[in-house]
This record gives C-alpha cells, sequence and structure tokens, in this order.
C-alpha cells in the first residue's frame, strides 16, 4: 500500500461540498489531516532550514565574538565557522569590545525590575479585586519562574543574536517558562517580510530527551522508544552519546474565520494537535533592534563586528612592531675586529674592539604614536555605537561626579541613548504577563486546576486561577518600574530625604524606600500597625471576614483608613453587605473613641456635689418605697 504523501490531502470542507479529489498546495500544513502532519510539517521546516542558513550559521558567528564556544551540529545540520578555535591562544580576541559593550547595557538594563499591573476598564468592585489578585498572581509566577534572573539572560541573548525569546506554557497545573534559543524558531521569510505582525506561522525545532518526551507523551511511548536519535544524523567523529531525539511543534493563527492550529510532531508520529485561539505566538521575545523588514532582529554582536574587526587588526600590527622591534639593534663597523660573541646581557660587560670606530647601540622607535591614537579612537568608536562610555564599561565614576544631584545627573544622561532598549526591556515583560493569563485561561477552560503560590512578608498566600479569571476586554496591561531611584547609597539617600522633605512621603514611606537590608526589622515594627489595618480591612472588602477592632489598635489611623475604605467602595459598587460591615467597622472605633473619654468637668466657681447617701433602715421602722424613714404609716 503506498504511504500517505501530505500533497495529496484534501482540505475537510471541500471533501464536505464535493465528493471529487482536490490536491491542495503543500505549503498549507496547518490543512493536513492528522497522518499527513508529520511529513508536511518536516518538509516545510527543512525548506525553511535551507532557505535561512545564512543567519543560522552567523549565529555561531556572533557567539563565538561574544566568547562562547559554539557547537558543530545543530539537529543533524553541519554548522558554518563553528566549533572550538583550532589554535586558541592565536585566536583569541586580545580586546573583546562587542562581550565588554554588551554586558555593561545588560548590567545597565536590569537595574529596573518592570512589574506589570491589570488596571479594570469597568467600576465594578468585584472586577477591581480580581484584577488585583491578578497582579498577584502574575507576580506570584514570576517569581516561582525566577522571572527577573532569567531576564537579564533574555537581555544578553538580545544583544549576541538579536532575538531573546522565553516560552510560556502550563505543566502539571502550573504556569511556566522555558528559554529559547533563536536559532529553534523557524519562520518563513517572505510571510514575514512585513515583519513579526504579518507572521502567521512558526515553528520551533528542538532536541528533547527521549524519556523526558515518553514521560509527556506516555500513550506515545512505544512511537517515541522507535525514533532515531538526534546523533543518528551527526557523523561518527563528533556524535553525541546523548540520546535525544528532535521534536517540532507548530503552530498557525487564525486567520478570519479560520481556526488556528497547534501541533507537536516527530519525524513520523503526530504527539499533540488541537485548535489554536489566540493572535500571538506563546512566546515573549526581547528584540534588540529591530529590522526595517523581516522577523528576526540585529543584535549588538552584529552591529561591533567591523569596529571589533579592526581593533583585532590594529592590535596585531602593534603586537608584531612589537616582537620585531622590541629589541636593541647593535651597528659594528666592517672590518672592526670586534667578536660578536662578547656581545652580551652580562653585568660589567668590557669589549674590546679593533679601529677608530666602536660598536653602536640603536633604540627605533617600535610602534608610531599614530597606531595608539588610531586604536583609541577605534575602541571610542566602538563605545559610542551602543550609547556607552568607557568609563561605564569600566564601572568608573566620573570625575567630580560625587553629590547624589549629581549622580543622578549622569546616570539619567546615560540612560537617554538606551530609552529604545529600555522600553523594549518592559515590553517582553508585558508580554510574559499577558502569555501568562492566556495559557491558565486555556488550562482552566480544558479542566486543569491551576494555582500559583505569591510571597508575602510574613506568609506565602496560595492563588488560585478560578479567582482570578478576566476576560481580555475587561482590563488593560501596564508596565510600571519597581524601582526608579539610584542604586547607589549616596544617590538613593538623598532622592528619598528630597521627597520626604517636599511632603510627598513620609518617613515610613522612606524607609521601605530606602531598602537598606539592616532596616527591615525596624521598619517591620515601624509598619506592624499600618499593616494590620490593612489586613483587617482588605479580609471586609475582598473575603466579607469581619474582626472588630480593638482598643490597643491605631484608632485615629484606623478611622482615617476605613473612611477611605467607605469612600472608594462607594465609588466602585462594593456589596451593600460589605459596604455595611466597613460602617460597623466604623461605629465600632467611635464607640471606643467614646468610651476612651475621660469624665466630663465640672464649670468653673461650681461647688462640687456630695453623692446621696441611701436613707437609714431599721426592723423599728416599717420601710416602704417612696416613704421617708419616721413617716408615719398611712
Amino acid at each position: 500500500m503506498k504511504a500517505p504523501d501530505y500533497r495529496d490531502f484534501v482540505p475537510e470542507n471541500e471533501r464536505a461540498k464535493t465528493k471529487l479529489k482536490t490536491i491542495a498546495s503543500p505549503n498549507r500544513w496547518w490543512l493536513a489531516e492528522e497522518e499527513q502532519l508529520p511529513g508536511a510539517i518536516m518538509s516545510q521546516v527543512a525548506a525553511i532550514i535551507n532557505a535561512d542558513r545564512g543567519r543560522i550559521d552567523s549565529y555561531n558567528t556572533y557567539a563565538k565574538l561574544y566568547g562562547t564556544f559554539t557547537p558543530t551540529f545543530w539537529n543533524g545540520y553541519q554548522l558554518a565557522n563553528s566549533g572550538r578555535p583550532q589554535a586558541p591562544i592565536r585566536d583569541r580576541l586580545t580586546y573583546n569590545i562587542v562581550q565588554s559593550c554588551i554586558d555593561t547595557v545588560t548590567s545597565m538594563m536590569i537595574q529596573n525590575k518592570p512589574k506589570p499591573m491589570f488596571l479594570t476598564n469597568a467600576g465594578e468592585s468585584k472586577v477591581q479585586r480580581r484584577a488585583k489578585l491578578l497582579d498577584a498572581y502574575c507576580y506570584g509566577t514570576f517569581y516561582a519562574n525566577d522571572a527577573y534572573n532569567l531576564g537579564p539572560k533574555i537581555f544578553r541573548d538580545s544583544a549576541v543574536w538579536g532575538d531573546g525569546l522565553v516560552h510560556v506554557y502550563t505543566e502539571e497545573g502550573r504556569v511556566k517558562f522555558e528559554r529559547v534559543l533563536p536559532y529553534e524558531i523557524l519562520v518563513d521569510y517572505l510571510e514575514s517580510h512585513y515583519g513579526p505582525e504579518s507572521t502567521k506561522s512558526l515553528h520551533r525545532i528542538k532536541n528533547i530527551d527521549r524519556t523526558e518526551l515518553a514521560g509527556m507523551f506516555p500513550d506515545k511511548a512505544a512511537d517515541i522508544s522507535k525514533m532515531s536519535g538526534t546523533a543518528h544524523f551527526i557523523s561518527a567523529s563528533s556524535r553525541s552519546v546523548a540520546d535525544t531525539v528532535t521534536v517540532v511543534e507548530s503552530w498557525r493563527l487564525p486567520v478570519g474565520g479560520n481556526p488556528g492550529r497547534h501541533i507537536i510532531v516527530t519525524e513520523n508520529t503526530v504527539l499533540l494537535e488541537e485548535d489554536y485561539d489566540d493572535q500571538f505566538f506563546p512566546f515573549a521575545v526581547m528584540r534588540c533592534s529591530p529590522r526595517l523588514y523581516g522577523w528576526f532582529s540585529q543584535g549588538m554582536a552584529e552591529q561591533l563586528v567591523p569596529i571589533q574587526v579592526e581593533i583585532n587588526r590594529t592590535l596585531i600590527s602593534i603586537q608584531r612592531s612589537l616582537y620585531l622591534g622590541g629589541t636593541q639593534k647593535i651597528f659594528v663597523k666592517n672590518g672592526s675586529k670586534v667578536i660578536k660573541s662578547h656581545l652580551s646581557n652580562d653585568l660589567g660587560l668590557i669589549l674590546e674592539y679593533a679601529g677608530d670606530t666602536p660598536p653602536v647601540y640603536a633604540t627605533p622607535q617600535i610602534v608610531q604614536p599614530e597606531i595608539y591614537a588610531h586604536l583609541q579612537t577605534i575602541l571610542g568608536m566602538g563605545y559610542q555605537l551602543p550609547g556607552i562610555s568607557q568609563m561605564n564599561a569600566a564601572a568608573v565614576k566620573s570625575p567630580g561626579v560625587d553629590s547624589g544631584r549629581a549622580m543622578r545627573t549622569e546616570a539619567n544622561i546615560n540612560s537617554q541613548r538606551q530609552q529604545v532598549l529600555s522600553q523594549q526591556y518592559e515590553n517582553f515583560f508585558v508580554q510574559l504577563s499577558k502569555i501568562i493569563v492566556s495559557v491558565s485561561r486555556k488550562a482552566y477552560k480544558a479542566g486543569n486546576k491551576i494555582s500559583v503560590n505569591v510571597p508575602g512578608k510574613r506568609f506565602i498566600e496560595r492563588i488560585n486561577w478560578k479567582d482570578v479569571n478576566l476576560e481580555d476586554d475587561e482590563f488593560e496591561l501596564q508596565i510600571y518600574p519597581v524601582s526608579k531611584l539610584p542604586n547607589d547609597p549616596e544617590g538613593r539617600l538623598q532622592s528619598i530625604q528630597e521627597m520626604m522633605q517636599a511632603g510627598l512621603i513620609d518617613p515610613a514611606a522612606g524607609r521601605r524606600l530606602l531598602d537598606y537590608p539592616d532596616l527591615d526589622a525596624e521598619e517591620n515594627l515601624a509598619n506592624a500597625s499600618l499593616d494590620y489595618l490593612h489586613m483587617v480591612l482588605d479580609d471586609i472588602v475582598d473575603h466579607g471576614t469581619y474582626k472588630a477592632p480593638e482598643s490597643d489598635d491605631d484608632l485615629l489611623t484606623a478611622k482615617k483608613l476605613t473612611l477611605e475604605y467607605i469612600a472608594l467602595g462607594k465609588r466602585d459598587n462594593l456589596a451593600d453587605d460589605r459596604l455595611q460591615l466597613l460602617r460597623n467597622f466604623n461605629q465600632q472605633i467611635d464607640d471606643l473613641n467614646q468610651a476612651a473619654q475621660p469624665p466630663p468637668m465640672a464649670p468653673p466657681g461650681a461647688q462640687p456635689q456630695a453623692s446621696p447617701e441611701a436613707p437609714p433602715t431599721s426592723d423599728l421602722i416599717q420601710n416602704m418605697p417612696g416613704m421617708t424613714p419616721g413617716q408615719p404609716t398611712p
């Protein structure tokens, strides 16, 4: 029986309309039936790789410029300009400006830790509370995946290769992040000509451990065990001993009324096939310098290649000049009968010569000053290209910049050149949050329980997705920096002092902003009362849990906060029962304040009145209500 050919498939909607067999375009892999998917997708991937070999090979060149040993093979394909240098000492860069610039810009960029915030379009209190929990849910996901340590690596990837990527997915009830190398991403150059916005299909090719893959798809374990390993495609001299297999994951975005498609295949097996509804791929991308056209971006390493080549050429010229002319020259007159073996570097050496011309020692200029000046010019151009200074690269403070104000001014000047990169880095975290919401919602609709642990000051709170689920039209995602204050202690202290003197913040907020580790204990004690009141009032608003105020609470602050919560609740249409709880809390504060008041003082000049005494009683006198003792009985 003839094996199925992906080029012979018929779209399902066409088969429903007619019984005639039609041949669809082989490029439309997303319309193939299940038995035709492996061949359709694998042929597409092979065609894209062959057409895009220049980009894939260039990644190894940029990685070597940064100072990384690169692989010789990738998914069975021989890579050009790769592998370890044949002569490491000779080929090693003596001044790696590529690595210096990339590391400097990375250190400047990661000082800001962007924090996404979900702002609701509606004024409903319920939606507001869900948005607040959604903020915590995304932050907990960042914390669980160590996002603020992963971010610098992704930024460095974008600086070296042009693009840094993170794949967001769900597994075992958790949202997870995975770093993706840019050569794993394959898109058709014609489809992506107008940029990422025009790209509708994307493939990711990856090598994965065979046992791990079988654990992910246990129903396909038998087929996975029979697959050819990735090492099978590598020559015996360079073959790896790892038991990995090659997997391709493909996405097709919805177009018009047609649904998208998400498929995972091997060379002969379909591991996953499902519809895909999002209008974006599940990859958060940090783009260093987007090109005028195409999906992939330009990295800093590519921009610095001409500078690095000229630096290497100049240093080689200086090195050869030092080797050839770095020793003294001795001029001896021909026929002077000077014994050459007597010319040595011994101390107190006595030389005998015949004739009237002694030997002459000459020390010529080894390297022309213009060559050193040219080297310094090229180095300056190299640092100016990404917009940094050599002092920043060397972590040296500029002369005369000592005060906190001067440090802030210099930091602002240095950061202006990096505004575009800074916006790209912040947008990367916005993409992460957007995809977190999408994959969580999709997993929840599929019947999976999705949750995350959110760290607090004193405890860890568990948040379930069902408690934060919001539709896309119910919120707007914005980004805010965690801290824009200077990082050095002097500049940070002076900035906070200026804000306190201007009345913008109080001393308690100033202590929190200083973020000095040795002030944590003092800060916790100073803010304990305020934190407790916020916790009580938040429980009333969020959960309807009531805890009455007590006499040892800060009643003045509690009164102010309660009135603010009541006003906020009325503005956001808080449920009537919870508004009433807030009013009850406020009334009990008033009662406690009233009970704590001292008794009223007598007016000036008034004589104090004695307390009335009870009338005397006696067994001899009959006492009746309303009668004075001694009064005769009626």
